[in-house]
């Protein structure tokens, strides 16, 4: 059964227009709020008749209100200088025979038959016979899609069930307008929807809705958390997958690189995605991260990323859809007193806060108590200067409550968690908060973790499992900016940060929120080289799913002990940074700790043991910075040509051969060549296995850029055969997950007007 409960009583009396209207291919007019005489929805017939519907979006409400209501209609329509030639009372509430019954006398003499009354069970059946209008009115058919509900009841992913969940948690409040309407467009078109924007401005609200249009659609929902391989892991290109990447260039500032060639594995991604029928790939970002990555990286740049971008910004939001939020977040979250409404209402002074130069959705959250914020007394007794005050402040939303509200505990906590990574299991981050407190002096006796997470849970952070473990993270982005410009702005905490640190990640996170190499300076160069050197081998605090097919394993294994190239390649970074670290002392003990695990690293190479392509990250790097790496690179050819037994691997020799060419002799060489000869030839002759012709088209140019012709094969042939079968598996999909078209609902009155009508209503007038 479709959800009703998500409609206002604007968006219920639109979709019974639109389905009456479609019904009989007629056009319903709709009308702004006012003295309608019991009149909400007219057609006029081209014999001047006229036809009258009264909508009561009542959906659980009592039957004797209901009457009443029908009552107080039956003598307004007992006013109109001339009766409609029909008329019918629709209602979203459940109507039993005797309850048609009894409306009827109540609505006498304007009720004729009892099948003029419509209840919700005569919507749905309408419904049924009309899917059309169904898919034209998102908010009716994305809570009780049946490919959500399925989702939420198996949980075939933990994180994709708890994103299902934060969609139905969502709906009732969202407007959607225009925006979602040409990002999904843009998302149907490209296959890859990149939505960017300032913090705030809603992008994952608008990129969860458009996961949750695609789940309608019959796709599969994914949501990656931090690293593209958990979606390489799954990826099936038979199956109709959306993919969901939220702040996938991290929530902070991009400062430095990516980890691990995720840049190459996350484009190579989109382009899959954009050349498949059957799979669509949302991200999110800042727009001022996007900026910098494709400074930074210069293939963002030329992979057409900028094609595929969605850039949401408050122009996107037009006057009524703030309205419309607004008014959503005020009715749902049930804390605005009656005094509060009828303050909105006063003077219009609503148009202070939709007007208002700091209006986002994440503001109206939280001065609407639905950011877990409840409103207070005080909040509610003069709730304009409340308001107002929190827009003109966006700060003020979580100062005051980390300053007036919390002990040392619980800041301590905050400040731990926003060193960490996105999400942090239970013990990790008790570790990084006892760190944190032995250098601030603050006791954690009794159980002082367990009571201070406690208070900030559902406030400042989240908590949940997945796959048997705790995790815990900040509560949004806007906590992880605030706590990250309090830390730059406090220096003493900033120090205890340094010092108490106890993972690797925390180094580096901490390079970040204080805006190295500027900061942290003396007297803190000192302790921050101190931390560096003390947690380069300490244990990884990331965590990430294992696959085993397409199942993740349970419970989840933590991540490997992140890189030491990637580590090693960090104090390499530490080296280019200004006064204090490029000065004595600390500038011989950054170059000698830099060159000992430099020459570790070759060591390990030459042994065999490490990761091709976290070695050959590292070697760039360290070209990039004008190291000489002759030596590295011929350790690295020997963990570069161990396992060369699929085409694509042999983009590493070629990487490789790129930033040293002198690495391989000439019988090297020609022993390379010889081996990809045989290997591409064996790819080839199982094209069966193959995704895609994408791998064709790799075969075709590493076997171009290693000097090898491929002709014992038709190539041709051989992508006919590949695209035949793919195609065969993917139409069946496209047929389903891409025929259905939402149109944007049309505006059948004034913006001026239904805002108006919001707040009315509002204040229960």
């Amino acid at each position: 059964m479709r959800s009703f409960a998500a409609l206002t009583d604007h968006d219920f009396e639109l979709l019974v227009a639109d389905l009456f209207g479609t019904a009989e291919d007629v056009r319903y007019e709709a009308f702004a709020r006012g003295p309608d005489l019991g009149v909400d929805l007219r057609y006029v017939a081209d014999d001047g008749s006229w036809h009258v519907v009264q909508c009561k979006h009542y959906l659980h409400t009592q039957i004797s209100t209901l009457r009443a209501a029908a009552r107080g209609e039956a003598k307004k329509l007992a006013r109109l200088p001339e009766k409609p030639a029909s008329y019918r009372f629709v209602t979203s509430r459940r109507l039993t025979r005797e309850n048609k019954r009894a409306l009827k006398t109540d609505l006498a003499p304007y009720i004729v038959r009892q099948s003029d009354i419509w209840g919700r069970d005569d919507l749905e059946i309408l419904l049924g016979h009309h899917p059309g209008v169904e898919r034209r009115h998102v908010k009716l058919w994305l809570p009780s899609s049946t490919q959500l509900q399925a989702l939420l009841s198996t949980g075939v992913y933990s994180r994709s069930r708890a994103l299902a969940e934060e969609i139905v948690e969502l709906l009732p409040r969202w407007v959607p307008g225009r925006a979602f309407f040409e990002a999904r467009e843009m998302l149907r078109t490209e296959g890859v929807c990149v939505i960017a924007g300032v913090p705030g401005i809603g992008k994952t609200t608008l990129a969860k809705m458009l996961l949750a249009n695609a789940i309608d659609d019959g796709y599969e929902a994914i949501a990656v958390s931090s690293d593209i391989e958990e979606a390489w892991n799954v990826y099936d290109p038979a199956t109709p997958q959306a993919f969901y990447f939220d702040d996938f260039l991290g929530r902070r500032v991009l400062t430095q690189h990516l980890e691990k060639n995720e840049e190459d594995r996350l484009l190579m991604f989109m382009r899959r995605a954009a050349a498949s029928a059957s799979t669509l790939f949302i991200l999110t970002t800042r727009e001022y991260i996007l900026q910098q990555a494709q400074q930074l990286y210069e293939h963002f740049a030329i992979e057409g990323l900028e094609g595929r971008k969605f850039l949401l910004e408050l122009k996107d939001y037009t006057r009524l859809d703030r309205a419309r939020i607004f008014y959503n977040h005020a009715f749902f979250s049930g804390q605005l007193s009656a005094q509060a409404r009828r303050e909105l209402l006063m003077d219009h002074a609503f148009e202070r806060i939709i007007d208002h130069k700091g209006y986002n959705p994440r503001q109206i959250e939280w001065i609407t108590g639905l950011a877990r914020h409840r409103l207070t007394d005080a909040d509610n007794a003069d709730y304009m200067a409340f308001a107002v005050e929190a827009l003109n402040d966006p700060t003020r939303i979580w100062r005051h409550g980390f300053e007036e509200e919390l002990g040392d505990p619980e800041r301590a906590l905050l400040y731990a968690l926003a060193t960490l990574p996105n999400r942090v299991e239970h013990d990790d981050l008790a570790r990084a908060f006892a760190g944190f407190c032995k250098q601030a002096g603050i006791a954690t006796h009794r159980r002082a973790f367990e009571r201070a997470l406690k208070v900030v849970d559902d406030s400042f952070i989240r908590t949940y499992h997945d796959q048997g473990e705790v995790f815990i993270s900040l509560y949004d982005p806007s906590v992880e900016d605030f706590l990250a410009g309090y830390l730059a702005e406090s220096p003493s905490d900033a120090e205890f940060a340094v010092r108490g640190a106890v993972f690797f990640e925390q180094i580096e996170a901490l390079a970040r929120v204080l805006r190295a190499p500027e900061i942290p300076p003396e007297p803190l160069a000192g302790p921050y080289i101190d931390a560096v050197m003390r947690c380069l081998d300490a244990p990884s605090c990331s965590w990430q799913n294992v696959y085993i097919g397409t199942e993740a394993t349970e419970p989840t294994p933590r991540r490997r002990l992140r890189s030491p190239e990637a580590r090693v390649d960090f104090i390499g970074r530490i080296k280019s940074w200004g006064t204090p670290y490029s000065d004595e002392p600390l500038r011989s003990r950054i170059d000698e700790f830099y060159t000992d695990n430099v020459e570790t690293l070759r060591a390990a190479w030459e042994d065999g043991r490490g990761s091709p392509d976290e070695a050959l990250g590292l070697l760039s790097r360290m070209s990039s910075r004008g190291e000489d790496i002759a030596e590295f690179a011929q350790a690295a050819s020997r963990l570069v040509t161990r396992s060369l037994y699929y085409a694509s691997a042999f983009r590493r020799v070629l990487r490789l051969r790129e930033l040293a060419p002198e690495v391989f002799d000439k019988h090297e060489w020609d022993e390379l060549r010889s081996s990809y000869r045989a290997v591409a030839g064996s790819a080839l002759e199982s094209w069966g296995e193959m995704d895609g012709v994408e791998e064709i088209d790799d075969i075709v140019l590493y076997g171009h850029q290693m000097g090898v012709e491929i002709d014992f094969v038709d190539i041709d042939e051989v992508r006919i055969q590949v695209e035949r079968r793919i195609s065969e598996a993917e139409n069946s999909a496209a047929n389903r997950a891409r025929s259905h078209e939402v149109e944007e609902e049309p505006d059948l009155e004034s913006d001026q007007q239904a805002i108006e009508r919001l707040f009315i209503r509002l204040a229960g007038g």
